[in-house]
């Protein structure tokens, strides 16, 4: 039905037909620009600071920061070899480096030179030995200091309020401590660090009975001996006793005698 007009499309192409269609292949290889990073022609290149990209090799800077590789993993071969080869290698000392200038003016110059340097960082080497055993010593004589006892340097404990109410387990430390120290209520009061010591005697005076402490003072007594408050309120005890007696001059009512120095008359 149809009667396609022209050439037909078994025919060869003509000579300007084919001259058009290389030159317009030249022009696209020209429009395209090649990676900086895998050389790979593309035609929408992304211009960074390393260079023009392909979309693969930029998406892959942007995402880690480093180039992508374009050479594959080693083969296990030469991965064996590899391993071998930085095994026997010979690297510097920890801590050391190698710097390659230096290596080239050694190299390079004359022999004078060379010891020049060399001569330089062996007193570099030996300053640093010395700034070491200079450390060593500080450090040896800051442990001998700390060893003496950091009491005096450590800040005092705020958190020990004196309160005066007594809890129960203040009341158990109390009994406690009565049983360790007897009637020493200083030390008690400094192993409390919350009650002072008129607060333990009053402790003593009112809870006395309820926790039986005569008893414990009695047990702590006939174990260790008669504590020092004990025996000073028994000092004070007798010398309360010695001048209330009757017996003491103090005591004695003044007497007068009669101008006729007859027998003394005892005045009311």
């Amino acid at each position: 039905k149809w009667i396609r007009s022209g050439r037909k499309s078994c025919s060869p192409p003509t000579t300007s037909q084919s001259s058009q269609e290389n030159v317009q292949e030249k022009e696209g290889a020209e429009t395209k620009t090649s990676c900086g990073n895998c050389a790979v022609l593309c035609t929408v290149a992304q211009t960074t600071s390393k260079g023009p990209l392909c979309n693969s090799c930029y998406t892959h800077w942007r995402r880690t920061g480093a180039t992508r590789p374009t050479i594959g993993p080693a083969k296990p071969r030469d991965r064996h070899a590899n391993s071998v080869l930085a095994r026997s290698k010979r690297k510097p000392p920890r801590g050391m480096y190698i710097n390659h200038d230096d290596l080239v003016i050694i190299s390079a110059d004359s022999p004078q030179n060379g010891e020049v340097i060399l001569k330089a960082l062996d007193r570099e080497i030996v300053s640093l030995k010395r700034q070491v055993q200079s450390n060593k010593q500080t450090i040896s004589g800051l442990k001998t200091k700390t060893a003496e006892g950091l009491g005096e340097l450590r800040p005092s404990d705020n958190n020990s309020r004196i309160n005066t109410r007594w809890t129960n387990e203040e009341m158990l430390l109390a009994v406690q401590g009565v049983r360790m120290h007897g009637k020493d209520f200083n030390t008690i009061a400094e192993v409390l660090g919350t009650k002072t010591e008129t607060h333990l005697r009053l402790f003593y005076a009112k809870e006395r009975k309820r926790y039986n402490l005569d008893k414990i003072v009695a047990e702590y007594e006939a174990e260790h001996g008669p504590s020092q408050n004990s025996s000073e309120q028994k000092m004070e005890v007798d010398g309360d006793a010695g001048q209330s007696s009757p017996s003491s001059p103090a005591n004695q009512k003044p007497s007068t005698t009669s101008p006729s120095g007859s027998a003394a008359v005892k005045t009311k």
